[in-house]
C-alpha cells in the first residue's frame, strides 16, 4: 500500500504503521480460516519506508498501472 500520492497526506507514516498492525492483527483469523484450505500457516512480513519517491503512471499499453517505483 502506499499513501501521500497523488494527493499529500502528512501522516502517511500513521496510516502505514496502523495498516501493518491492523494486518497483524488479524492474521490469526486468516489463518483458522485457511489453514485447513492451504495446509499451512500464513506468515506475513511487513516493511514500513517514507520518503521521496517516483510515483506515477507506469508500463505498456499491454501492461499499465498506476505505482511507485
Amino acid at each position: 500500500a502506499r499513501w501521500g500520492a497523488p494527493h499529500e497526506q502528512p501522516d502517511h507514516g500513521d496510516r502505514a504503521c496502523r495498516a501493518a498492525l491492523a494486518m497483524q492483527r488479524v492474521l490469526p483469523e486468516v489463518n483458522a480460516r485457511w489453514q485447513d484450505v492451504v495446509g499451512l500457516l500464513t506468515s506475513v512480513s511487513i516493511g514500513v519506508n517514507t520518503g521521496d519517491a517516483f510515483v506515477g503512471n507506469i508500463g505498456t499499453p499491454q501492461k499499465f498501472k498506476y505505482g511507485a517505483l
